[in-house]
């Protein structure tokens, strides 16, 4: 999906036969008499997603925005599905209009879940995230769909030069796939108080399940110890100052904080 596409997202319907693991829901001219909140009106979608669900089909997580649209009255909700399998999804908007006499637009102008998810959380700063919502925070300008494209187009020649054994004429990615930098990263680390590696490939690995992969790719085109290394004197440099500050009082003076500040839980014990 190219970014000038993005306000003709929600009227990409799918066809009844289409099944898929995710889903962008978008409720026009919302009443909210019947839906009042985020909350309220994504827990229901889910849980019609989930009536008789197997459980290779049921929702795992979602995001839910509300939007007010300047050429259209009132305001619209959009929704953000992620199952754990394919599922369709006609079932959901006939139960939505036999329970509640609402009609919602199932699209799919995405490749997954972190580009619905994106397009959701690109206006409303109050989302609604499902409980135990993986961090997709931003980390680096994302990757556009054109270089997304173009990635693919390269790799399929790369795939096809290799089997004809044509290594001299690979296909080379495009200079405009974005890469994140040293910096990007350990800006990312000290917002989601990174500690060490592991946490750090943990973080990786959820993004790259939804479909971000620039965390991913970064690290493992470095060696651990540089990746380490980073954390390191991200909380270093995070300090630092702090640290100059303290070094400049005298010990009466650290001993008066010491004096002044609260306690720290435990230190009251007898």
């Amino acid at each position: 999906m190219d970014e000038g596409d993005e306000d003709n997202f929600e009227t990409r319907s799918l066809s009844t036969s289409n099944v898929r693991r995710v889903y962008l829901v978008t409720y026009s001219r919302a009443d909210q008499n019947k839906f009042p909140t985020r909350q309220s009106f994504g827990e229901q979608v889910v849980a019609f997603f989930n009536k008789r669900s197997t459980r290779k089909a049921c929702v795992e997580h979602w995001a839910c925005s509300l939007e007010v649209h300047k050429n259209t009255s009132g305001v619209h909700y959009h929704l953000c599905v992620k199952l754990s399998g394919p599922k369709r999804w006609k079932s959901v908007k006939d139960n939505m209009m036999q329970n509640h006499g609402v009609v919602l637009n199932f699209s799919d102008g995405h490749d997954n879940y972190y580009t619905a998810y994106k397009y959701v959380t690109k206006k409303d700063s109050e989302v609604y995230l499902s409980p135990g919502h993986p961090n997709l925070a931003a980390i680096g300008p994302p990757r556009t769909s054109k270089c997304v494209r173009a990635y693919r187009s390269a790799s399929r020649k790369r795939k096809y030069s290799t089997s004809i054994g044509d290594n001299n004429k690979r296909a080379k990615v495009p200079k405009n796939v974005k890469r994140i930098s040293n910096l990007e990263v350990s800006e990312f680390v000290a917002a989601n108080q990174v500690k060490d590696y592991t946490e750090l490939l943990a973080l990786a690995e959820t993004q790259k399940n939804e479909g971000k992969k620039e965390l991913a790719n970064f690290i493992l085109s470095r060696s651990t110890k540089v990746v380490e290394e980073l954390i390191k004197n991200t909380w270093l440099m995070k300090n630092a100052q702090a640290k100059i500050e303290r070094g400049r009082k005298n010990r009466m003076q650290l001993v008066r904080e010491a004096h002044s500040s609260h306690c720290i839980p435990g230190c009251d014990l007898q």
